[in-house]
């Protein structure tokens, strides 16, 4: 038992903290990561795009773990091409993305590297 409760009270406690906010009416907002999605665009438009992503920064480490000055640094980059038809009637999209992404990192493990 969980300090103390019994099965049936921690089920009884978890419902209300899952149902209770949906019972009470309260609202959950949320946004979706393509705002456009649903906008109508004209029939057979084509898209070609292209993009590079550069990232480099500190790691967060366990403080027990003999690692220190972790660093990374990532590079991505993509093409992605897009084709609006007409399907039955209604607007529709193709999409084919061809990401890749690479990653290069250092550290210094149990302190300074010994030099020979």
């Amino acid at each position: 038992m969980l300090l103390g409760l019994t099965p049936s009270l921690i089920f009884l406690i978890t419902m209300l903290i899952v149902i209770g906010p949906v019972a009470g009416g309260w609202r959950a907002y949320a946004q979706d990561l393509e705002p456009r999605t649903y906008a109508n665009i004209p029939i057979r438009l084509n898209f070609l795009v292209a993009g590079y992503g550069y990232t480099s920064g500190g790691v967060a480490t366990d403080p027990s773990l003999p690692l220190e000055n972790a660093s990374i640094e990532t590079h991505s980059i993509f093409v992605a091409y897009a084709r609006s038809l007409n399907m039955w009637g209604k607007s529709g999209k193709f999409d084919v993305v061809l990401p890749y992404a690479w990653l290069s990192g250092s550290a210094e493990f149990a302190g300074p590297t010994p030099r020979a």
